[in-house]
């Protein structure tokens, strides 16, 4: 949904993700990828031989930095 609504700046993906995932999960991958890209965020791919990329893989292997909060005013 973030990235439907533009709120993602950044999708941070490890390199490990795209490469072991099915054909399935891929395509949503690059589905979501393009999404992003078309409201203007950046992707960026992470190496899991780093220690970023290791920290990565253990929040599955993505993560995004919002420009805004999805959180909605309850008051």
């Amino acid at each position: 949904k973030a990235a439907s609504l533009g709120a993602v700046g950044k999708l941070i993906l490890a390199d490990s993700l795209l490469r072991d995932s099915d054909d399935q999960q891929r395509l949503q991958l690059e589905e979501l990828m393009k999404e992003v890209e078309d409201k203007k965020g950046a992707i960026i791919v992470v190496s899991t031989e780093h220690e970023a990329g290791k920290k990565l893989t253990a929040l599955h292997g993505v993560a995004a930095l919002l420009r805004f909060s999805l959180l909605q005013d309850y008051r």
